[in-house]
């Protein structure tokens, strides 16, 4: 005599559920399977990405040093320039009071001392900004060359936990 009869449904549908979730787990495998390249290569290329941007920054520093050095032989030729128009001034000086040459020549003389000066000080101001700009330089290399190790170091990684994930 049956005392109690268990419906097959409960248990049916338990079976298709975990038939289910094997069929999703195993369509996740697959797909990281297939990512798994995706991620070497994306790993691959950040490592080449980033050398590329430590090799640019070098060409940067490079560049920004050469024109530092430009700047500073620009102050050289402009302190040259003002030493010239200073001994102008002070040859002109009694020429004009003599009357030996113009007023007019010995003013403009003036001025150009005044421009020279000026361009000195500009000079100086460019070797500071180009000072500036190799610093910048410098931390952006430094930057890149951090991001290039970190890119080396973490993409095995990244690609060992993707695999994991498989």
């Amino acid at each position: 005599q049956v005392l109690a009869e268990i419906d097959p449904k409960d248990y049916q549908v338990a079976l298709e559920q975990a038939q289910a979730n094997l069929a999703s787990a195993q369509a996740s495998a697959i797909q990281a399977n297939v990512n798994v390249p995706i991620i070497s290569v994306s790993a691959s290329t950040s490592v080449s990405t980033t050398n590329s941007d430590v090799q640019g920054a070098q060409a940067a520093v490079s560049q920004a040093q050469k024109q530092a050095q430009a700047a500073e032989a620009r102050v050289s030729q402009a302190k040259a320039n003002e030493v010239k128009s200073d001994l102008d001034v002070e040859r002109y000086t009694p020429l004009v009071q003599k009357d030996v040459i113009s007023k007019q020549q010995f003013d403009g003389a003036v001025a150009q001392a005044a421009g020279n000066k000026a361009a000195v000080l500009e000079a100086e101001a460019q070797v500071i900004a180009q000072q500036a700009a190799v610093s910048q330089a410098l931390q952006r290399l430094s930057q890149s060359r951090s991001q290039a190790s970190e890119s080396v170091r973490n993409g095995p990684q990244q690609v060992k936990a993707q695999q994991a994930k498989a």
